[in-house]
């Protein structure tokens, strides 16, 4: 049993920076500057930010931690997770961008499902002079019997589409009425 008192967690935790501002403030700021700045270098940013920001946010946790058990710390402690627990702190983030990437991906599918079915809706109001919903209808199963070809249709017309933006904006002239 337990009960979580947000507004007791906020004042904690305030009242830890006001009476510890150089280490609460600095290790912050460390950890986040470490950790923005490397994903700012090619390929090899994503790389060590997988490996630095797990590490990174447990010496963050320790140096927390040792402040709210009345233990001497330092700012030396936001380094503490590459000497203790490196791995077990490094594979968490990459397993949270690995569920949120098939996250991603489990949303998109419908999406692009739905975006297909009913890629006809507008030609069908606007010709036939149907409701939204009628429109809608008539559209899906009309495509549905024919999807992987018309996905494949909408795919290209994306993709040129953003070709389209990529040259100087102005392709997209050229391209969105394709």
């Amino acid at each position: 049993d337990y009960r979580i008192d947000i507004g007791g967690l906020f004042t904690r935790g305030w009242n830890l920076i006001q009476r510890y501002p150089g280490l609460t403030l600095g290790g912050t700021a460390i950890v986040l500057v470490v950790s923005i700045g490397v994903e700012f270098v090619p390929v090899v940013g994503t790389v060590a930010g997988f490996l630095l920001h797990g590490p990174l946010l447990g010496g963050l946790c320790w140096l927390f931690l040792k402040l709210i058990h009345g233990e001497k710390a330092d700012i030396g402690d936001v380094f503490a997770g590459f000497r203790s627990s490196f791995v077990h702190l490094m594979v968490p983030p990459i397993i949270f961008q690995f569920l949120g990437a098939i996250g991603l991906f489990l949303c998109l599918v419908p999406r692009a499902y739905l975006l297909t079915v009913w890629s006809f809706s507008f030609p069908l109001i606007i010709e036939e002079r149907l409701e939204f919903w009628e429109a809608m209808e008539l559209s899906r199963k009309t495509v549905q019997k024919q999807f992987w070809p018309v996905f494949a249709l909408a795919l290209v017309a994306v993709l040129l589409l953003a070709a389209g933006v990529v040259a100087f904006g102005i392709g997209v002239f050229l391209t969105a009425p394709l």
